[in-house]
């Protein structure tokens, strides 16, 4: 094998010195291979306002036995490139690689030149994100001020960055990092970040008589805080940053009326803070050193902070992921043509779903009728939804433009997995600039992976949310308490408190987009997560004008926050944040969250027309054409108007084919959206078939559905590496059959099941629970006394359900929200002393909750993973991974 590849290697070194070509190999980031013709983006039809869509037009393949004439051969690399005038001598080649994604191409210098400025012209059509690393550092003065003598007049500071965080590593150095923070965001969108301790604090009091007084409380963050946004330039960067390394302190601060000898006392707090708002540019690549500032705080004279930016803009590839398993030749050069073998991997039911049947001989008749040219030794078969074809290079490429076009029309849905590392913090900053800052995230995750193998890193969290394009998914994991909001002392100086609801633990909202004509995801993430335990601070005061002293509890949280848009390629993985934690871990480690993504195309369940006359199609022309108005059963529209707003004509006509109705081309279709009136103009004929056609639906839709949930709890590991098994299946159930075996040999624990049945249309809730009080306020009562107001909450396994029978088929979008909590609710003891001194104690209970509210497509008869999560009470790396189980009675 290795003197082959010499050969190759020796032959095409001598080909290229003979005719003066070269190869080279270009990436594709826009699909351009395949299709019927090539269009630039610019030429591409536009689309309708918002609400004013489109239905979602499925392939359609030109049946061979069907077919008049012959069908143009679809467009090869080599042909894309000839269509933008770039010449190919005798010799020259273009091959698209199906398995890899890109493109070679032999030919002169001069044409290399024209087809790489030819693929470059299409990334400004491509998604833009823009990645930003926050890295503060603390020094003595002169170092600081040598780096930035350094850094005059230079566009990029990377040496002095690497020379600062090399003394960092030095044993007993005085230099120090003391900020962190990566964030990555789209181009043109404000994103936020922050890693910061938040305090509820008194911020205000008010006298309302000799003895009434009120407070106002506030929430402050101390940590990092930076938020971003790039400019109509794109090297244009408006910045604002925020950086405090030391914990808040408080005083006492003295007042009252001096005259009339009423002094009283609060606790005011102060917070160091350096602040930072500037607007820049900056190259992709290039670190600036943005500030050099004093911190402000109990520090040494010579002591100054450098805060440097490095930013790395990265086009994301519009090509979706190759499903080609292998490429191999199957014939010799000699051959009039010479054939290869590919393996194409397909979804479970692709092919039937698209063909009236899958024998080799008619899907090879099929694929040469919609766009390939007849090869003598050309063959298709499909084993095991894999399709095995055997055909020249140019009909490969055609038959990838077929394959993508058909995975195009399907409706999907979209897995993401987030998962957040710790890390030692000069590890993880190195392979953050080398990798990450470069655009290869990919290679960031392989190393850190390594590095959780070796024991040097873990898993902090894991988090799994499955949910159809366009819905907003909600996820929280960890802890539902009660904190004082308001407090206030009346004038007979009895206490009256108010508690509000927060939660902590980790929080996901997340809503992604996929267009139907690029296969990239557009994502909006909010995210949440709890760095350190929540604690109790007690503040104390005295009341000026009754001179009595009273205190106050109020919590301290540690949190990290991002808010940021941003896209991706599915099954490819993000480097989201860094943040360096607040709560009580180690100084010298960061958390890095990563997110991932694997979008499943939806098979559609093929229905059975109502009517296949075509014969009766000549005849519906002779009658004459009548008006009936019908009433459509609710849902009946639902596959052919994506998004809201009115249904058209155009969508209802679709509506009615796939439900079996033979249009009359000159039919006269109207809908009225708010009554669901349908009122339609046609021959007799046509109006009957309308009328079946609706009343099929209305049973089919009226359908029992009954979906069970299951919900098992195992190893971290285990569950990582069963989520990722089934990733790119639409039907996980051998995954929870063999979660099921497992759990009675003891490998996971079979947590709870819940089982629902319902309508199509019907909002159902299934309930668990137990009934826990929470105190929710204190009241003065007479006679000195205090009325402690409970709320009742519930606490166990609930499912709020409510599936949306497709009326075109029989998969069911199911709406959904999931909550769980097996662990006993945590109570903590509190009290606070009022102006009589008098200690009023009361609790404070904790609820571990896990949350999820989303909306995800299924077919009857199949299962699905729908999340992965980490409870609250995990003290190791272990998760929980729910299935869903859709049965249509």
């Amino acid at each position: 094998m290795r003197a082959l590849c010499c050969f190759v290697l020796f032959a095409t070194s001598v080909s290229a010195q003979k005719d003066g070509m070269h190869t080279q190999t270009f990436p594709l980031k826009k699909e351009l291979i395949g299709g019927d013709t090539f269009v630039r983006p610019n030429q591409l039809e536009q689309l309708n306002p918002i609400g004013f869509q489109n239905p979602r037009t499925p392939f359609e393949g030109i049946d061979p036995d069907e077919a008049v004439g012959a069908t143009a051969p679809r467009q090869t690399a080599k042909a894309v490139l000839l269509n933008e005038g770039i010449p190919f001598p005798p010799g020259a080649t273009a091959e698209f690689n199906p398995q890899s994604g890109l493109i070679s191409v032999h030919n002169t210098p001069e044409n290399l030149k024209h087809t790489r400025l030819f693929l470059e012209s299409f990334e400004p059509d491509l998604p833009l994100n823009v990645s930003y690393l926050v890295t503060v550092i603390e020094a003595p003065g002169e170092v600081i001020r040598q780096a930035s003598a350094a850094a005059v007049n230079a566009q990029e500071c990377s040496s002095q960055l690497s020379t600062l965080l090399t003394a960092t590593k030095q044993p007993g150095s005085n230099v120090r990092v003391v900020g962190d923070a990566f964030l990555e965001s789209e181009s043109g969108h404000r994103s936020t970040f922050s890693s910061v301790q938040q305090h509820i604090i008194p911020t205000g009091i008010t006298t309302q008589s000799k003895s009434g007084m009120s407070l106002d409380l506030d929430l402050l963050g101390s940590g990092l805080k930076f938020e971003v946004e790039t400019g109509q330039e794109e090297q244009e960067i408006s910045i604002t940053l925020e950086v405090n390394s030391l914990p808040p302190s408080t005083k006492m601060l003295a007042f009252g009326h001096s005259a009339k000898d009423e002094a009283g006392t609060f606790p005011a707090t102060s917070i160091w803070q350096s602040n930072l708002a500037t607007y820049l540019n900056c190259e992709s690549g290039h670190t600036r050193l943005v500030s050099v500032t004093k911190p402000q705080g109990p520090k040494d004279n010579n002591t100054l902070w450098a805060v440097f930016l490095t930013v790395c803009r990265q086009r994301i590839s519009t090509t979706g992921q190759p499903f080609a398993s292998a490429v191999e030749l199957t014939g010799s050069s000699h051959q009039a043509a010479v054939l290869k073998k590919i393996v194409f991997d397909l979804p479970q039911g692709f092919l039937s779903f698209f063909l009236k049947e899958q024998t080799p001989e008619y899907l090879q008749r099929w694929l040469e009728s919609n766009g390939l040219e007849k090869i003598h030794g050309a063959s298709a078969c499909e084993r095991d939804a894999k399709l095995e074809v055997i055909n020249t290079q140019e009909n490969i490429e055609r038959i990838h433009g077929i394959l993508r076009e058909m995975r195009r029309s399907l409706p999907k849905t979209a897995t993401f997995t987030l998962n957040t590392i710790q890390a030692p913090a000069d590890l993880l900053r190195d392979l953050t600039r080398a990798h990450a800052m470069h655009g290869d995230h990919e290679a960031l995750w392989r190393a850190l992976e390594a590095t959780v193998s070796k024991g040097a890193a873990s898993y902090i969290n894991t988090t799994q949310i499955t949910t159809d394009s366009g819905i907003r998914s909600f996820h929280h994991s960890g802890s539902e308490g009660t904190w004082i909001s308001e407090f206030s002392i009346n004038k007979d100086e009895q206490v009256s408190v108010d508690f509000e609801k927060h939660e902590t633990g980790s929080m996901i909202e997340l809503e992604a987009w996929l267009p139907e004509q690029d296969e990239h995801i557009q994502i909006h993430l909010t995210h949440d997560l709890q760095t350190g335990p929540m604690t109790m601070v007690h503040h104390a005061f005295k009341q000026p004008t009754s001179g009595q002293s009273f205190e106050l509890p109020l919590p301290a949280q540690h949190t990290a926050r991002t808010t940021h848009s941003f896209s991706m390629t599915p099954g490819g993985i993000r480097l989201v944040s860094i943040c360096r934690p607040t709560g009580e871990v180690k100084s010298d480690v960061l958390w890095a969250t990563f997110i991932s993504c694997e979008v499943v195309p939806h098979i559609p369940s093929k229905r059975t027309p109502l009517f296949s006359s075509t014969s009766e199609q000549g005849e519906i022309a002779k009658h004459k054409l009548e008006t009936r108005v019908f009433k459509t059963p609710q849902g009946f529209f639902s596959s052919a108007s994506p998004g809201w707003g009115p249904i058209t004509a155009e969508a209802a006509r679709q509506a009615l084919a796939a439900a079996g109705v033979s249009m009359d081309p000159e039919a006269d279709v109207y809908v009225s959206n708010d009554s669901g009136i349908l009122r339609v103009k046609a021959t007799s004929t046509c109006l009957d078939q309308i009328d079946a056609a609706l009343k099929k639906t209305a049973d089919h839709l009226s359908q029992t559905v009954v979906v069970h949930a299951h919900l098992f709890e195992g190893p971290g590991s285990y569950v990582r590496s069963a989520a990722q098994s089934v990733g790119r299946q639409a039907d996980h159930s051998g995954l929870l059959s063999k979660l099921q075996t497992d759990a009675k040999i003891g490998k996971v624990k079979y947590v709870t099941t819940l089982r629902v049945e319902t309508k199509g249309g019907v909002r159902t809730q299934s309930e668990q629970v137990r009934q826990i009080q929470q105190l929710t306020g204190i009241r003065p009562l007479e006679n000195e006394g205090a009325e402690f107001i409970m709320e009742m909450c519930k606490h166990g396994h609930l499912l709020t359900l409510e599936p949306k029978i497709r009326a075109d088929e029989e998969a069911a979008v199911m709406e959904f929200t999931l909550e769980f909590g097996d662990t006993d609710p945590v109570q903590r003891q509190e009290h606070l002393i009022d102006t009589h001194g008098r200690k009023l104690d009361f609790p404070l209970i904790e609820v571990p909750v896990s949350k999820l509210t989303s909306a995800v497509t299924m077919s009857p008869g199949t299962a699905r993973l729908i999340w992965i999560f980490r409870p609250q009470d995990s003290k190791d790396d272990r998760l929980q991974i729910l299935f869903f189980q859709y049965i249509l009675d």
